[in-house]
C-alpha cells in the first residue's frame, strides 16, 4: 500500500509540473518590415509588437522566443522551420491560404483616404466628379474598384500627393494607414485627417505554415480579443505612436 501510494505521489508530481511547463514557440520578425513603407519609424512597430507578443503571452500562459532575420530570409526560415511562425504583411489571398495559415489582425496596414481637416466628403458612394491623389501604382487598382467614378491620379511623391491635396487640387489623397498617422502627427498635424476605414484587409498577422501550429493561432487569437476587450490593445497603440485620433 505504502508503495502504491509513493507512485501515486510521483505521478501527481509530475503531472503537475508537466501543467506548470509553459508552452514555447519561436517566432521569427524582419525589424524592417519590408515591403511596408514606414518612412523610418520601424523600429517603433517592433517596440508595438514585441508588447503584443507578450501580453498575449502573459494571458494565454506560453512563451515567445523572438529572432529576428531579414525580409528574404524571414518566408524561407518558416518554409525551413527553423521557428514556429512569423510576424509578417503577407496578405491572406486565396493561394496564399493554402501554404500558410493566419492570424487575426493585430495591426491594420491597408490604405486610407486622407483629407483636408475642415473637409466634408461622404466616402459612401463612388465619389463621381472627385479626384483622388496617389503615389504607389500598388493600390491604383483597388482605389479603382471602389471607387469606379472617381478620377484617380498617381504623383511621383507622397509629398507631392499631400501638397495637392492641401491647395485643393484633387479631394482626398490615398496612402498606406501608418504612413497616414505618422504625417498627421507631425508635418501635417492639424492639416489633414484620415476619412476612411483601411480599404483592404492588409496588415500585420502571425502566420505558420499551414495546418501547423493551429494551437498557437488560437491561442494568439484569443490573446488578442482580450487585450482588445480589456482596452490594453489601445493602451499600446497609443504608447507607441501607433494611433492618430
Amino acid at each position: 500500500m505504502i508503495r502504491k501510494l509513493s507512485l501515486l505521489c510521483i505521478s501527481i508530481i509530475a503531472c503537475t509540473g508537466c501543467s506548470l511547463k509553459q508552452k514555447s514557440y519561436t517566432i521569427g520578425i524582419d525589424p524592417s518590415w519590408f515591403p511596408l513603407d514606414l518612412q523610418g519609424r520601424d523600429a517603433r512597430l517592433l517596440a508595438f509588437s514585441h508588447d503584443v507578443l507578450s501580453e498575449i503571452a502573459r494571458l494565454e500562459k506560453i512563451h515567445f522566443k523572438e529572432v529576428t532575420r531579414s525580409w528574404d530570409n524571414l518566408d524561407l526560415g518558416l518554409r525551413e522551420k527553423k521557428y514556429d511562425a512569423i510576424l509578417s504583411s503577407i496578405y491572406p489571398h486565396v493561394y496564399e491560404q493554402e501554404r500558410y495559415s493566419f492570424s487575426d489582425l493585430y495591426m491594420h496596414t491597408g490604405p486610407v483616404l486622407v483629407v483636408k481637416n475642415q473637409a466634408q466628403l461622404d466616402f459612401s458612394g463612388t465619389l463621381a466628379d472627385r479626384e483622388i491623389a496617389l503615389h504607389s501604382k500598388d493600390i491604383q487598382t483597388l482605389l479603382i474598384s471602389i471607387y469606379p467614378q472617381a478620377t484617380v491620379r498617381l504623383y511621383p511623391t507622397l509629398p507631392a500627393v499631400l501638397d495637392v491635396l492641401l491647395n485643393d487640387v484633387v479631394d482626398a489623397a490615398a496612402m498606406g494607414r501608418l504612413l497616414a498617422i505618422f504625417y498627421i502627427q507631425h508635418l501635417y498635424k492639424e492639416k489633414v485627417k484620415i476619412a476612411t476605414p483601411p480599404l483592404n484587409n492588409a496588415g500585420l498577422r502571425l502566420i505558420t505554415l499551414h495546418g501547423q501550429h493551429n494551437g498557437l493561432i488560437t491561442a494568439f487569437n484569443r490573446g488578442l480579443a482580450n487585450l482588445r476587450t480589456s482596452g490594453t490593445y489601445d493602451t499600446l497603440v497609443k504608447k507607441w505612436g501607433l494611433d492618430w485620433e
